[in-house]
């Protein structure tokens, strides 16, 4: 499993960038998982705030994740989840995919006491076989000087993660939370 996450400050790739050296795991086998994510994808606005992030964003990530790791191996795509300037993205060796199952995606606004998705988290859980993972990817504020707001935040997208299809924590006991 590859797990990367950046903060990109609303960089968007062009047909040709390069991700390769990432995704290149130096004479070991290339991942069965990939796991992507980005925040500040996309620049934050009033337009990005009141409609949402238009897809083509998403797309372009998604495209260009795939386009550089054919050159490892055949990958397909497996799921996205965003919340304005917060994008997961997974990715499976073409083999993988029948091994892969019960996939669900949530998120949790944390800004501006929660009404906002300026800050907050995409999460994506699934099984591999008879394993379970969540994956977290969370952009919530900055500094040392707002740890216990930092806390309380993490606090809430475990709570608030996967309840609204009642599947949530009650139902699902995972091997492996992955927080980045």
């Amino acid at each position: 499993m590859l797990i990367a996450t950046w903060n990109i400050a609303g960089f968007q790739p062009t047909n040709n960038f390069d991700m390769t050296n990432l995704f290149n795991s130096e004479g070991n086998p290339p991942p069965d998982l990939v796991v992507i994510g980005l925040q500040e994808y996309i620049v934050t606005s009033v337009t990005n705030m009141v409609y949402g992030p238009g897809k083509e964003g998403i797309q372009l990530w998604q495209e260009t994740i795939l386009n550089n790791l054919k050159y490892f191996d055949k990958y397909c795509f497996v799921k996205e989840q965003h919340l304005q300037g917060t994008l997961l993205l997974i990715f499976a060796k073409e083999k993988m995919r029948d091994r892969i199952s019960r996939v669900e995606a949530d998120s949790v606004k944390t800004g501006l006491g929660g009404n906002a998705g300026n800050k907050g988290a995409t999460l994506i859980k699934l099984f591999v076989d008879d394993s379970s993972f969540c994956f977290i990817n969370c952009h919530i504020e900055a500094g040392s000087k707002t740890n216990n707001t930092r806390l309380m935040n993490l606090i809430d997208i475990h709570q608030r993660a996967f309840q609204a299809a009642n599947i949530g924590r009650s139902t699902v006991s995972y091997k492996e939370i992955i927080l980045f």
